[in-house]
């Protein structure tokens, strides 16, 4: 038996979900079950897992949830010290969600009729290949359409999703000559972005 407690952000209010994994006559959500489980022990097997941002459940709340964002072209100190903190040694994906310039804009000055994309684009050809030598993988690319649920003031461009085999490795690829290289048309072709560190479930 494990507990996962849910977060609502307007609220603070925990609530307190006890059940059986994976039994399906004591745990009414049973196709979430072996999910949860599976993410539980991820989280040292009985410890809390934490959802924040999900939508208030209280009746006596109409509020809805704000989630703020700021997009950003470089990680903060506290950030990298955060992630390696949380680091359990095992396999990582990075989630990025991808905002484009209109038209390239290079630190040097230099003059160029590269649209963002395309800038971020020889980035991207020349650090690909560096992820798979490292025994990573691009595993998912897209390009968004539109909101179905919730509102953002200004909708990302692209996701692509980069699986490590360990965060030593992504460390190895962000520091590596190639890397930093071809950093200059990553920063030339970005108006922002957020980069999630994220474990694997299913």
């Amino acid at each position: 038996m494990f507990d996962i407690k849910l977060r609502i952000d307007t609220q603070l209010e925990v609530i307190n979900i006890r059940a059986y994994a994976c039994n399906k006559k004591r745990f009414k959500y049973q196709p979430y079950a072996c999910f949860f489980k599976r993410l539980a022990r991820r989280f040292n097997d009985t410890q809390n897992v934490y959802i924040v941002g999900d939508t208030p459940r209280a009746s006596n709340s109409s509020a809805e949830t704000q989630m703020k964002y700021t997009n950003a072209t470089t990680k903060t100190e506290a950030q990298i010290e955060a992630l390696l903190a949380a680091d359990d040694g095992g396999p990582i994906c990075m989630v990025n969600l991808l905002k484009f310039r209109d038209k390239a804009e290079y630190e040097d000055g230099r003059e160029t009729n590269l649209s963002g994309a395309e800038a971020y684009q020889i980035y991207g050809a020349a650090t690909g290949p560096l992820i798979k030598k490292l025994g990573g993988d691009i595993v998912f690319t897209s390009v968004f359409k539109g909101m179905v649920v919730g509102e953002v003031e200004e909708l990302w461009d692209v996701m692509a999703v980069a699986k490590y085999p360990s965060l030593q490795a992504f460390i190895d690829m962000v520091s590596s000559s190639e890397y930093l290289s071809a950093y200059h048309h990553r920063i030339a072709g970005l108006k922002g972005q957020l980069n999630i560190a994220s474990t694997q479930v299913i």
